[in-house]
């Protein structure tokens, strides 16, 4: 009798291998180096615009790596083995790294990369600063350099319209230039190339109004860097007293229409306080106008002589009678 052999079962086993890793944010902030996966490096600072030579730039990258710098005045950079760095840095055991002090040394923008150098591998984070220390320019419109802030409506206040060339602020300083002492001082915001107008009404810081004297005017503009323009000093003149001219003396009698050469014009002279600007006329109590004698002259502190003939405006001999003086001044103030 045959006997059928027995029928062998093996159990067969598939192992399957599996191993976990924790998750990671987007894959651009991490790189591969020799099948390792490192952070890429994040900086600490973002771009920005600086008047300062030199910075810090600090970040954090995966632990216990070498972190190497670069600089150019280039938008991009091929790195490699053959490339300079500017200065290297260990990441610490947590990640970071620093480079304390860092030259910014082209004026307009810089482009500095910060990273990893394995093999022909890099792995880098860019920063872009941009050094300005160039002074903005400033330039100054028409004002008038004197003023009687007595509230009389004439000249009682100024300005001066200031444009910058570049976005900051426009600062404006009165000083006593006997003693450099401030009387005033104030600050405007100013954008890139429209003035500003800066008022001047004659009174100091506490409100008070300016005594009498020669000021002087500083004019300064500052970008938003601090970057400052040449300043520019202006005169200031302040009084509010008004003008005098007091006759000091005047030919009493006058024949001028027999024209033999004596006493034919009248000589009226004038003690004027201060520069001034006049008008002048002589006529009758009833008539004062009959003959201009000056007319918006510039009279000059001291004596000033007038001369009349005896005739009116027309040219014509005016008849005899008591002839009086009369006259409009103006001090370079307005009053």
């Amino acid at each position: 009798m045959a006997v059928e052999a027995p029928t062998v079962y093996t159990k067969q086993f598939i192992y399957t291998y599996v191993k976990a890793y924790a998750s990671i944010p987007h894959f651009s902030y991490y790189c591969v180096f020799e099948g390792t996966i490192a952070q890429k490096p994040v900086l600490d600072q973002a771009g920005a615009a600086t008047k300062e030579t030199s910075m810090a730039i600090s970040g954090s990258a995966t632990a216990l790596k070498v972190m190497t710098l670069y600089s150019t005045d280039t938008p991009s950079i091929k790195v490699s083995a053959a490339t300079i760095p500017v200065a290297t840095a260990f990441s610490d055991t947590s990640g970071r790294f620093s480079f304390p002090s860092v030259a910014i040394p082209y004026e307009g923008q810089n482009y500095f990369y910060v990273g990893y150098m394995q093999g022909t591998n890099a792995a880098m984070a860019k920063l872009v600063m941009t050094r300005d220390t160039t002074s903005p320019l400033m330039t100054l419109g028409s004002y008038s350099a004197a003023l009687s802030p007595n509230g009389d409506g004439k000249q009682d206040s100024t300005t001066i319209a200031v444009t910058s060339n570049e976005p900051g602020t426009v600062g404006m300083v009165i000083k006593k230039p006997e003693n450099n002492q401030s009387v005033y001082a104030t600050q405007l915001s100013v954008l890139a190339n429209i003035s500003v107008s800066v008022p001047i009404d004659g009174y100091t810081d506490t409100g008070v109004t300016l005594p009498n004297g020669n000021y002087v005017v500083i004019i300064t503009a500052t970008d938003e860097l601090g970057n400052i323009a040449q300043s520019q000093a202006l005169p200031l003149y302040i009084n509010t007293t008004p003008p005098t001219a007091a006759l000091s003396s005047v030919t009493p009698k006058i024949s001028p229409k027999n024209q033999d050469g004596l006493f034919d014009v009248a000589t009226i002279s004038l003690a004027v306080s201060e520069n001034v600007t006049a008008s002048a006329w002589i006529g009758t109590a009833s008539l004062p106008r009959q003959r201009q004698l000056a007319s918006n002259a510039t009279w000059n502190k001291g004596v000033v002589q007038l001369s009349w003939d005896g005739r009116d405006d027309s040219g014509n001999c005016v008849g005899d009678g008591a002839y009086y003086v009369s006259y409009t001044i103006s001090g370079i103030a307005g009053n």
